[in-house]
Parts: structure tokens; C-alpha cells; sequence
């Protein structure tokens, strides 16, 4: 079975709204979320985020550090090109040279656009790694600052430790730059609502109290839960010996 996302994403559009609408009502233009690596931001953002931000009239523009990790200014630029790309009557005219002055002027670009941009940084603590992009993080709280009215952004990281230098450390750029919140963690309701899917799919039901075991021992990591379900299905084997097999595949203790 492979996962159709659009099948088993479990929506958070409550949370969505309430973000999005801190910058309709103009109390900030940056938010920063904090979630361990497999619980659920990437999709938040791609999933629930970008849709409810592009209904409501902003041009939304992903990116993840971590898809370019020696790179990051490349890759940012790589997202704005994109951006432009799709867009039939904006182009970004562009060099070779992948620079901090393009990359301001690409920014500014942005801002003179009649939409508002919203900006979805993933695995943004990476900047954190390496004093060689504290050049690329002052130039998008330049352009963020500079622009307040035209770029948003929400910034995020699985690392606690790295956010806190971006955004607490007084030498940084970004030193309080932006309004921090914890992503939502699901709660039974996702349970209730896989089980649900599961059923409708396969025709099978998932016991909850089976699921709520499972949920605990992955301590509640939509990400490992799923690939559970994914093995349990594929190997026609019961929840809890699924669990097992991947604990041990995985070869970590959650």
C-alpha cells in the first residue's frame, strides 16, 4: 500500500485559520513552530497551511532547507524562481551568480506584487549549523522587516536547540523576530480518524485501543504510526506485531 496523502492526511484547518489570520489581523508577520522530526510540520504547512493562505488571497512559496543542505541560499533562490516561473506574467531575470544581492532583489520583487507572499520555511534551525549563513538569515530579516506589509513568513525547525540560536540568541538576526508557537500535537481524534479511513479502504477495522497502544509506543508520531499501518497492511499481520517488526527495523527505542 502506498500512501495516498490526500486519503490519510489528517487536517489541523482550525489551527490554519488561527495562524494565517494572526497576519490577516496584523499582529505579526512571522511565526516560528517547534516539532520533533516526525510529527507533523512539513505536512501541516503543505497541507493545511498553503491551501487556506492561497484561498485567502497570499502567494505561498515553500521551501526546505534541508532539501539543499550545502546550499541554502541556493535553494532558496531555486523556490523564488520556481515561484516566478509559474507565474505567466512575472519574471525573475536572473544570473548565474547565485548572491545575497539577488536574492534581496528577488525579495523586493516579491513585495511589489499586488498579492502578499507568504513564505514557508521547513527545517529552518539548519541555518543555525554554520556562521557562513548568518549573511542569508540578515537578508531575509531585512526584506521581511523592510517589507512588513507584503512578505510573511512562518519558520520552522525540529530542533529546539537551533531555533533558540535563531531566535533567541541576541547575536542573531532573527533575535526575536517572530512569534513562537508549538505545532498542535494530534490528539485521539487522529486516531479515530485513521481507523476510520482504514475501514473505508480496506474494508478491515483497526481495534482503537490497539491504535492508542501503538500511538504511545511511537510516542505519538503520526509519521512512524502511519508506516505502521502501511507495514501492517502490506504483510497482512496484526497492529502490534507490525509495530514490533518496525521498532526493530528502525533499530530505536521511542
Amino acid at each position: 500500500m502506498s500512501l495516498n496523502f490526500d486519503v490519510w492526511h489528517y487536517g489541523r484547518q482550525e489551527y490554519a485559520e488561527r495562524y494565517i489570520n494572526l497576519f490577516n489581523i496584523g499582529i505579526t508577520n512571522g511565526i516560528v513552530f517547534f516539532a520533533k522530526k516526525g510529527y507533523g510540520k512539513t505536512s501541516f504547512l503543505q497541507r493545511d497551511i498553503k491551501p487556506l493562505a492561497k484561498k485567502q488571497n497570499y502567494d505561498v512559496i515553500y521551501c526546505s532547507f534541508l532539501n539543499g543542505p550545502a546550499k541554502p541560499l541556493s535553494t532558496l533562490l531555486q523556490a523564488i524562481k520556481n515561484h516566478f516561473r509559474r507565474q505567466s506574467n512575472n519574471k525573475l531575470s536572473c544570473t548565474d551568480d547565485e548572491s545575497i544581492d539577488q536574492l534581496s532583489h528577488a525579495l523586493m520583487k516579491l513585495s511589489r506584487k499586488k498579492k502578499r507572499t507568504l513564505f514557508l520555511f521547513d527545517d529552518m534551525s539548519y541555518l543555525s549549523t554554520s556562521a557562513s549563513f548568518d549573511s542569508l538569515i540578515a537578508c531575509i530579516r531585512t526584506a521581511l522587516d523592510q517589507y512588513s506589509e507584503k512578505l510573511y513568513a512562518i519558520y520552522t525547525g525540529s530542533s529546539q536547540m537551533g531555533l533558540g540560536e535563531l531566535f533567541s540568541n541576541h547575536h542573531s538576526p532573527l533575535y526575536h523576530f517572530a512569534s513562537q508557537y508549538d505545532i498542535q500535537e494530534l490528539d485521539i481524534d487522529f486516531l479515530y480518524f485513521i481507523c476510520g479511513q482504514y475501514l473505508d479502504m480496506t474494508g478491515k477495522e483497526i481495534v482503537l485501543t490497539e491504535a492508542e497502544v501503538v500511538w504511545k509506543r511511537v510516542e505519538y508520531s503520526p509519521y512512524h504510526f502511519m508506516n505502521i499501518i502501511k507495514l501492517m497492511f502490506d504483510n497482512k499481520i496484526r497492529l502490534e506485531h507490525a509495530c514490533d517488526r518496525y521498532l526493530v527495523n528502525i533499530n530505536t527505542l521511542l
